[in-house]
């Protein structure tokens, strides 16, 4: 799939278990999800935890862009769980996430037509 250079995106902003995250989903022409973009903030957690987001966010756009199923790839990463996990601010689309995966994968799952 070749996205074009200029496309619309919706961006969340969260604290996670008091980590504060952003998370961007790109869609393609037909507004379908087509990208997924998480960060952290820098002083909020280690640089590890702001790579591994990162890295992942990339793996599963890659996954969803090469036509993996965005059903299946939610239904597998929902309820993720490890640190850091806890209550969500502002609670959409969840009131407590298991962890920045989980969030992230609720707003993912949110934002499909």
């Amino acid at each position: 799939m070749t996205l074009p250079n200029r496309r619309l995106n919706a961006t969340r902003e969260a604290t996670v278990g008091g980590v504060k995250c952003f998370c961007t989903v790109g869609f393609d022409a037909d507004g379908e999800p087509a990208e997924l973009f998480v960060d952290v903030a820098p002083t909020d957690a280690d640089d590890s935890t702001r790579a591994w987001a990162s890295c992942w966010s990339r793996a599963v756009s890659l996954a969803i862009q090469a036509g993996a199923d965005l059903g299946q790839i939610i239904d597998h990463f929902r309820y993720s769980d490890f640190r850091p996990s806890g209550r969500v601010d502002p609670p959409q689309p969840m009131h407590f996430a298991r962890s920045i995966v989980d969030w992230a994968i609720a707003v993912l799952d949110e934002e499909r037509p």
